[in-house]
């Protein structure tokens, strides 16, 4: 397991897109798995998201077609995880109302989902090497925690690259594990900033202005750098300049609801299914659940969103 540790923003994610996307991996089957604000509340958000790279799954298919997708992706990789067929197929909100895994108890239905998804991912490792990405942990339910636990078990011979990221403040209980890489990244200090703009923009004393705009906006955070980069790289450095030394004087615009990522609306039938099994919420927390977030749409207010990482 690699862990990627760093407040939000320095780049935890680019890293690790960076990595997969090396030369080195392009033999390695490549899944990934992104966590929401309202992972907390969504029983195994993080293994679903994985399933649906796995099986190429969109929210187009429908319930038959994922059905047969499953089946036959399974039995192809092995015929010995029929038996692992109903929990993946219960977690991707598929399996059969009459199916007899619904008949199981909490606990019963915890285990097998758990070792129906390790077996699984251990049989595709013998077939190829293969890296799981999990984001945001300090997000994910504890479900889906538990789960990556026993995958950190199972793993330790195994192809099978756990490549994880998270906050400072999240614990994870895999420090003293053999097969534990930990990476933190820290913002860049205010002495390193110009060393890191000389090697993205170069040396052109013309760029001088853009070089503080960049520093006085992005406050150290290397991908917050790369942002604002990217969208000056394409004009002419006389046009950067003269924007660039227009906007100095202004503050920047306050942060709120409708210009951060949080405002991904990935909703699933499920979600109420499996948060009654896990415990309980009940009715109140199902109508919670499928409502989406307060999103200003109006002219001029939302157009600067973006999907959440």
């Amino acid at each position: 397991m690699v862990a990627i540790v760093g407040e939000a923003g320095v780049g935890k994610s680019r890293l690790a897109r960076e990595f997969v996307r090396l030369h080195h991996t392009a033999d390695w089957l490549v899944l990934e798995s992104k966590s929401a604000s309202y992972g907390h509340a969504t029983p195994y958000l993080s293994i679903i998201e994985l399933l649906r790279d796995y099986f190429k799954i969109n929210v187009h298919h429908s319930t038959q077609s994922i059905r047969e997708r499953v089946i036959a992706s399974i039995l192809a990789l092995d015929a010995t995880l029929q038996d692992a067929i109903p929990a993946v197929l219960d977690l991707l909100d598929s399996l059969g109302d009459d199916d007899p895994f619904r008949s199981l108890d909490l606990a019963q239905r915890r285990q097998s989902t758990y070792q129906a998804i390790v077996r699984l991912l251990l049989c595709e490792s013998r077939v190829r090497p293969v890296i799981a990405v999990f984001e945001d942990l300090h997000r994910s339910d504890a479900l889906s925690l538990g789960l990556l636990n026993e995958l950190v078990i199972a793993a330790q011979d195994a192809r099978l690259l756990l490549v994880v990221n998270y906050r400072p403040e999240f614990k994870d209980e895999w420090r003293n594990s053999p097969n534990y890489l930990q990476f933190r990244l820290d913002p860049l200090a205010s002495e390193d900033l110009a060393e890191f703009l000389q090697a993205l923009l170069g040396s052109d004393a013309n760029l001088s202005t853009l070089k503080s705009f960049l520093v006085e906006r992005a406050t150290g955070i290397r991908s917050s750098l790369r942002r604002l980069y990217a969208g000056w790289s394409v004009l002419p450095c006389s046009r950067v300049c003269a924007a660039a030394t227009a906007l100095r004087g202004r503050s920047p615009a306050p942060r709120s609801r409708h210009n951060t990522g949080g405002a991904r609306c990935t909703y699933r039938r499920a979600a109420c299914r499996r948060q009654a099994s896990a415990g309980g919420g009940g009715r109140d927390w199902a109508r919670r659940a499928i409502r989406p977030p307060a999103c200003n749409l109006r002219a001029g207010r939302g157009s600067g969103s973006r999907p959440a990482r």
